[in-house]
């Protein structure tokens, strides 16, 4: 995870939108916090982003890997085992919530500090 700032001014602020945007498309955001900077005629937005670099571990320019097709598990699992699944997914979304994370970051092996 890493942090990039941007300063978007109020006036002729073409240039530094197309810089913001362009970094945005190009790489996995996690977060965007945005604060408007008021300076009378010199203010301007202020934007952190929050986002993957390109050789974290399981990151790519994509979002979903091109050798990999979704799997609807309710076709897959019975309906007992996706009772269960649906149980601990929601659980992994309430704890990557609390974290402010990824859900896809809950339950790694890299992950201290939790017992699981």
């Amino acid at each position: 995870m890493a942090f990039k700032f941007f300063t978007v001014p109020i006036l002729n602020s073409d240039a530094a939108e197309s810089e913001l945007n362009a970094f945005l498309r190009s790489h996995r955001v996690l977060s965007v916090d945005r604060r408007c900077v008021d300076q009378g005629p010199s203010s301007f937005w202020s934007f952190c982003v929050d986002y993957l670099e390109q050789g974290a571990a399981g990151s790519s320019g994509s979002r979903q890997p091109a050798n990999r097709s979704k799997v609807d598990y309710r076709e897959v699992l019975s309906p007992e085992a996706f009772a269960g699944f649906a149980k601990l997914r929601d659980l992994r979304k309430q704890i990557a919530q609390a974290d402010a994370v990824p859900v896809y970051t809950i339950f790694a092996n890299e992950r201290s500090g939790r017992p699981f």
